[in-house]
């Protein structure tokens, strides 16, 4: 029987396989000072006694820098192989910090809509999203955006990495088949600004992505932005 497109199964035999493209720009020399800066995260120690989410971590490079910044991390991953991924990267830090620093994270293995509805609510003072909204299916962003929002305190700061892809590789004009290319899919910054500001969110734009002008080779580029609870909001979860 076929693995179900987006499915626990589908994305564990993704990793198994090696095709995790959406992993190969981040590494070592991706600019998390500056993502982190932007949510007004600076510093080595800018995390102390604070709790940071990272959906559908995989085994992101992000995990051991937020920790190494004084974060307890909590991430959730669907994929098994993603998981043991993840463990391996922190057991490789040099020294005896690798101990220390799995000892501050939470990881959560399992079906991501189901695990994170069961973390509790107001929990993390920092999400950072790179590479999971766009990797869940769109018919499922609302839900998605409304555990972000479930999760989140009144100072909570969301770091959000959207993907806009280029529209020559949807094969087709019409407009629903460019949004269900990927994973990643394509994500606009106003399609999120829409979806999250009802919930009480504030997004501010910090790199956007002019489809017209991106390499005409390129599948897809990057767009950053930031989402804060403005201090007058009423809160869309109580």
């Amino acid at each position: 029987m076929p693995v179900e497109k987006l499915s626990v199964e589908w994305w564990d035999d993704r990793w198994g396989a090696g095709q995790t493209s959406w992993k190969t720009t981040e590494d070592a020399a991706w600019p998390f000072d500056a993502n982190l800066k932007a949510v007004g995260y600076a510093g080595e120690a800018s995390g102390a006694g604070l709790r940071a989410f990272v959906p559908l971590c995989g085994d992101s490079a992000v995990v051991p820098v937020l920790l190494q910044r004084g974060f307890e991390v909590t991430g959730v991953e669907g994929s098994p192989k993603a998981c043991a991924a993840m463990r391996k990267r922190l057991a490789s830090i040099a020294g005896d910090k690798a101990a220390a620093l799995s000892e501050k994270l939470t990881l959560v293995c399992g079906d991501f809509f189901h695990e994170a509805r069961q973390l509790p609510a107001a929990s993390f003072d920092l999400i950072y999203d790179r590479a999971s909204f766009v990797a869940v299916s769109p018919d499922r962003r609302r839900e998605y955006a409304e555990i972000m929002t479930r999760l989140r305190k009144p100072s909570t700061r969301m770091y959000f990495e959207g993907v806009w892809r280029n529209k020559k590789f949807a094969g087709s004009d019409d407009p629903a088949a460019h949004v269900q290319l990927g994973p990643p899919h394509h994500t606009e910054p106003d399609h999120v600004r829409a979806l999250y500001e009802p919930m009480g969110w504030q997004f501010d734009l910090i790199l956007g992505i002019d489809q017209d002008t991106m390499s005409p080779d390129a599948p897809f580029g990057p767009w950053k932005s930031t989402l804060h609870v403005p201090s007058k909001s009423v809160d869309a979860t109580a």
